[in-house]
């Protein structure tokens, strides 16, 4: 077998050689199959659609034959995960993991994979590329990424005592490309205050300049509700929020499973308001918070 693939090899190149045009077919990498006819003529006149179909029929001759002896990996047939991250590890802190897929060695991978995003960058493949077929081990494909030749938009003078929903700083920097869909955080909340929006208006599309925009408030003024609890030191304290009429009443600062003071040897948790707190706002009220003891040879209520 090895002398007829030898012979017929043989006649290919002859017949490559003695064309009238000059031809040649790179295969000096023999452990794969990206073979490339090499066209060094600078002019074939008429016959130049002729030669081309020859060349590729023998480039594709060439590549079957070196399909057929190239070496395969061998499957063991177990399962493994492919993973795919937004990133490489960062001061011992893994990165988000956009998917991951179990697929056995030696199977076509054919999944559909999540495409990532990250602020102020676009998305340009994965390292390593996704394998065609499954190892024989389990694969980490970490999205790479390029920086945003464009233009920012950022928010910020935020007025003492506001905060971002899942950030903690009052001023954030969105960088897009031009003409792209703006994309805008959650929005900001302050005691006391109801978010109106921004100003200026933020356009829709990304323009060819960075934005600043500025939060605007309302001071609530509509109800006034009074919070007496006890502080850490067990000492009495009042707290006042103002909310709309028919506003939801949330009071944020308190913690149920948690002591609120201790008192000699004593653990206080919450235990209500007195009266008792209605749902929304609809009139000013004054609600005292209740609390139950529990002795600190007890333990805490986990």
């Amino acid at each position: 077998m090895k002398k007829i693939i030898s012979v017929f090899m043989a006649v290919i190149m002859l017949f490559v050689m003695t064309m009238p045009t000059s031809f040649a077919v790179d295969i000096s990498a023999r452990d794969s199959t990206n073979i490339e006819c090499i066209d060094t003529t600078e002019e074939k006149g008429i016959f130049e659609s002729i030669y081309d179909l020859i060349c590729d029929y023998f480039v594709q001759m060439i590549e079957f034959i070196i399909s057929i002896f190239q070496p395969k990996e061998e499957t063991d047939g177990n399962y493994y995960y492919i993973y795919f991250y937004t990133g490489q590890y960062y001061n011992g802190v893994l990165p988000a993991v956009v998917g991951e897929e179990q697929i056995m060695s030696g199977e076509t991978v054919n999944i559909e994979i999540p495409l990532p995003e990250k602020y102020g960058y676009k998305f340009v493949g994965w390292e390593p590329e996704v394998p065609d077929v499954m190892p024989n081990n389990d694969v980490i494909c970490v999205a790479q990424w390029e920086q945003l030749d464009g233009f920012s938009t950022i928010y910020v003078d935020m007025p003492e005592g506001a905060f971002m929903q899942d950030i903690t700083w009052t001023k954030q920097e969105i960088t897009q490309e031009v003409g792209t869909e703006v994309k805008m955080p959650r929005d900001p909340i302050m005691t006391n205050y109801a978010f109106e929006g921004w100003s200026p208006v933020i356009p829709s599309t990304m323009p060819e300049e960075d934005i600043t925009v500025t939060a605007i408030w309302r001071k609530k003024t509509d109800v006034k509700i009074t919070w007496k609890v006890r502080d850490e030191e067990g000492e009495w304290v009042e707290i006042v929020h103002y909310y709309d009429y028919g506003e939801e009443i949330s009071p944020i600062f308190i913690i149920d499973d948690w002591p609120a003071f201790v008192e000699d040897g004593v653990y206080y948790y919450f235990d209500g308001w007195s009266p008792e707190l209605p749902e929304t706002a609809t009139a000013d009220g004054v609600y005292v918070a209740q609390y139950y003891g529990r002795p600190e040879s007890e333990g805490m209520v986990w």
